[in-house]
């Protein structure tokens, strides 16, 4: 393994060792800890493959990193137990070592190809020591590395080749180096942010995962920050859960940012995240939404800042746990982000910040 992308794995593994909350969380994990070793037009996201794409493919001077990865809680399972029970589908590792394997055939350099699997202790672990087995086995036997880190652990390991190596994680930094609020209501980390992502043409979650690692550089911690963040707004007992595409809390929250807790659909972990949320973001840009039609777009701009002005911001404010916010803080921000720099959607923009002024804050590729 080279070192660089033996940083990436380290710096990811002992951060997502730490943090429950969805896949989208783990993969803006990884692509913050690949942006130290890579730079931006190096990582690709959601790369076209043989029966579907691929997560993360890292290109470096002699070689391809193709990574598939396999992390996250969805809703309240863990997305390992879901790879295992749809094995018999033929949807689960299986699908995934057959898109890797593709990737051998469209890239002029070698590819080296990785499964990389976090197991989530707050949900309950999924792989077993037999499971390890079969499934570092199974990739090996096809060409895949198979990388795996439990919660439970203080170390992580690989497999390469039928060969078990373990290492140790680090210890991920605890003291933020920088204020929350601060940065989402300024102007700088949104200058920064819209010149780089104005260089990338790949799909949203990019995008998303680009402001993490804005974020992060910036100084936040990986317990502060996530996609795809789960809120309750005291429905519990119920299916109905509020996903903004990114949430941003205060220093002190424990990470815990998804529902979670033996296999129960109505944990109430509402609680640790209202009294210490800084800021909601929906995101709109990438790939597929440019292919939209500019009709289609404008409506599904309107539908997302109506989405935060009335139904999140209202229920999020009204619940319960929300009273408990200390009095000297702030109440939370909700931003709508905008990627797609086409002019023509600049009236939709202006008649927005408009309407919603003082409620949804609108940033936009288009006029920053």
């Amino acid at each position: 393994m080279t070192t660089k992308f033996n940083k990436v794995l380290s710096g990811f593994f002992s951060e997502a060792k730490t943090v429950c909350g969805s896949e989208g969380l783990y993969q803006s994990i990884f692509y913050h800890h690949a942006r130290g070793q890579y730079r931006q037009n190096q990582i690709l996201r959601e790369e076209p493959a043989e029966g579907g794409k691929v997560d993360f493919v890292l290109e470096d001077v002699d070689r391809v990193y193709a990574v598939e990865l396999k992390a996250g809680a969805n809703g309240h399972r863990n997305s390992l137990a879901n790879m295992k029970e749809v094995e018999s589908k033929g949807k689960g590792l299986q699908h995934d070592l057959a898109k890797l394997d593709s990737l051998h055939r469209k890239f002029s350099k070698e590819v080296e190809s990785w499964l990389v699997c976090v197991d989530l202790a707050a949900l309950g672990l999924a792989f077993s020591r037999v499971d390890l087995e079969k499934y570092s086995r199974l990739s090996n036997s096809q060409g895949t590395h198979f990388a795996y880190v439990s919660q439970l652990e203080d170390e992580y390991q690989t497999w390469r080749v039928g060969k078990r190596t373990a290492w140790k994680l680090e210890t991920p930094q605890c003291k933020s180096q920088a204020d929350a609020w601060h940065l989402i209501g300024g102007e700088v980390v949104w200058h920064d942010y819209f010149a780089e992502v104005a260089r990338d043409n790949g799909p949203e979650c990019s995008h998303v995962g680009l402001f993490y690692h804005v974020l992060r550089r910036a100084g936040l911690l990986h317990r502060q920050v996530a996609s795809e963040v789960f809120f309750n707004c005291n429905r519990y007992g119920t299916r109905q859960y509020y996903v903004p595409d990114f949430a941003v809390f205060e220093n002190e929250f424990v990470g815990q940012f998804q529902i979670y807790g033996n296999n129960r659909r109505t944990v109430e972990n509402d609680q640790f995240k209202l009294p210490v949320l800084v800021s909601i973001l929906e995101f709109k840009g990438g790939d597929a939404f440019r292919a939209k039609s500019i009709t289609k777009r404008n409506e599904e701009i309107v539908a997302d800042v109506e989405k935060l002005a009335q139904q999140i911001k209202p229920r999020i404010e009204a619940a319960p746990s929300f009273q408990q916010r200390p009095n000297s803080l702030a109440k939370p921000t909700f931003t709508m982000v905008v990627t797609d720099s086409d002019p023509r959607l600049q009236p939709t923009m202006e008649a927005l910040s408009a309407k919603h002024k003082g409620t949804v804050n609108i940033r936009w590729l288009g006029e920053a």
